[in-house]
């Protein structure tokens, strides 16, 4: 109980532009940018493992999903080889309180799921998530991080068109308003 009453109360303070340094009592005040937190569209992350058949089948997945749903937004990130990419999917899954740490694990809004079965069952519940981010809007992934140098690293290579290790697969139609 705890652990999400810390959860929830660092949500709140990252929202409102706070950042607690828990090591001392000082509140600091720091500029989010809404772009942090909310996006207009949904974005996808991705962590996989060179060699993973499991992985490899849901980069297939994917790219499908992605011509059925031409407003996602993917971002794919190697981990088995790349230690940056390991990094950022540690932070992402402290963040998101998930157990395991084995690939794949893919996070979309304030949801996430850890393996891929087949399109049928793992399949099926990620495209349910991005009809809820299509319908009600979601978070992009990242903001759960808060604002830090990866994220704002991230931020930066997107802005530059410049990706260091990791492959983007941008949305390539906005969202349709939802009647």
């Amino acid at each position: 109980m705890k652990h999400i009453l810390m959860r929830m109360l660092r949500m709140l303070l990252l929202c409102s532009g706070i950042v607690v340094v828990w090591g001392s009592l000082l509140l600091v005040p720091i500029p989010i940018d809404a772009q942090d937190i909310t996006s207009d569209h949904p974005v996808l992350y991705f962590f996989w493992g060179d060699g993973c058949p499991h992985c490899e089948e849901e980069k297939e997945f994917l790219h499908e999903l992605q011509q059925r749903y031409p407003e996602l937004e993917m971002r794919w990130f190697e981990v088995w080889n790349v230690e940056e990419n390991r990094v950022l999917a540690e932070a992402m899954r402290q963040a998101y309180d998930v157990k395991s740490s084995s690939v794949p694990m893919t996070f979309l809004g304030r949801w996430t799921i850890t393996g891929y079965r087949d399109e049928n069952t793992t399949g099926k519940q990620i495209e349910r998530q991005i009809d809820v981010c299509l319908q009600q809007g979601c978070i992009d992934a990242l903001g759960m991080l808060g604002p830090n140098k990866t994220v704002l690293n991230i931020r930066e290579q997107i802005r530059q068109n410049a990706l260091d290790n990791w492959e983007r697969f941008p949305a390539i139609a906005a969202p349709q308003p939802v009647s």
